[in-house]
């Protein structure tokens, strides 16, 4: 799921942008194309010092407080994925999902289970201390539910075992990845297992778990960048492919290429343009991203 593409090639081919991926000596897939939309949109965040779509965060770590709150450095929160509970340098407590709330409005997780919050206490008395450190992992980011990817091949039961993990079958598993965030009627399941078509979800992530049946759609979260990132990232694509044309026409050098309405002009090798680590962003991209760029102290 993390670090997908802005656009997918379908969306990509109907902004027009005035390339024949079929044509002799280009014909590009795809597939080819998917990644070369991945590589344009992570340039797209190398440039902004952000992401526009889910991001996972693994194992962060902040002073568990008596109301039992934890707001997670980086919003908003998708999805909770493990909370660890560290008390003093030798114990823990894994919390189940089960007995967390997430507010999705003021992005704060919460422990609800009032007898697990006792027995810790209890516990910290009993060892003379006074602090305990909560460590997570969770994914946050911007998303939208794409159309249905494939769809439920059996009856899915609810409420879930006492662990919150269901495993149930679907049509083609293929189109599912580890961590993806699915969404059966109203309930939303975190993925964490694939094997073939059987899938393994955490249960109710919107505090909703129901029973549904054979042959629903499951939809997946998916990245959801502004329609100007969308767009600079098309432009960055178009720039790479133009690249390529560039070479398969033997001329290297100052090159102009008009993608769609934008003029996209460089004079080197669009890999070395910035320096080594730094992709290429034409100017009509940065204009884009202008609003959307964050500063980064380094």
């Amino acid at each position: 799921m993390f670090g997908n593409a802005y656009l997918t090639p379908e969306e990509w081919k109907e902004l027009a942008l005035g390339f024949d991926l079929s044509s002799t000596g280009l014909n590009i897939s795809d597939d080819e194309l998917g990644t070369y939309l991945m590589r344009a949109s992570r340039a797209v965040d190398n440039y902004c010092h952000t992401s526009f779509g889910l991001n996972l965060v693994e194992l962060e770590q902040q002073i568990w407080t008596s109301n039992r709150r934890i707001y997670p450095n980086n919003q908003p929160i998708v999805a909770l994925r493990s909370l660890r509970l560290l008390i003093g340098s030798r114990q823990h407590a894994d919390i189940s999902m089960r007995d967390v709330f997430l507010n999705f409005t003021q992005n704060y997780v919460e422990v609800v289970s009032l007898a697990l919050t006792a027995s810790l206490t209890a516990e910290l008395i009993s060892l003379g201390l006074s602090q305990i450190i909560a460590q997570y992992s969770y994914i946050y980011g911007q998303g939208e539910f794409t159309d249905s990817t494939t769809n439920t091949d059996e009856l899915i039961p609810a409420p879930p075992g006492t662990t919150g993990l269901t495993t149930f079958n679907v049509v083609d598993g293929t189109r599912l990845q580890v961590d993806d965030v699915i969404r059966v009627e109203e309930e939303h399941m975190l993925v964490t297992a694939i094997v073939a078509n059987a899938v393994t979800v955490l249960r109710g992530i919107n505090h909703r778990e129901d029973p549904h049946v054979t042959n629903l759609d499951v939809y997946r979260l998916a990245a959801a960048a502004p329609d100007e990132v969308k767009m600079a990232a098309a432009i960055v694509t178009g720039a790479y492919i133009a690249a390529r044309i560039q070479t398969a026409d033997g001329v290297p050098g100052i090159k102009n290429f008009l993608i769609g309405s934008y003029s996209v002009s460089y004079s080197t090798a669009i890999d070395s343009i910035g320096g080594a680590g730094y992709p290429y962003i034409p100017a009509e991209a940065e204009r884009l991203l202008t609003a959307y760029r964050k500063i980064s102290l380094r």
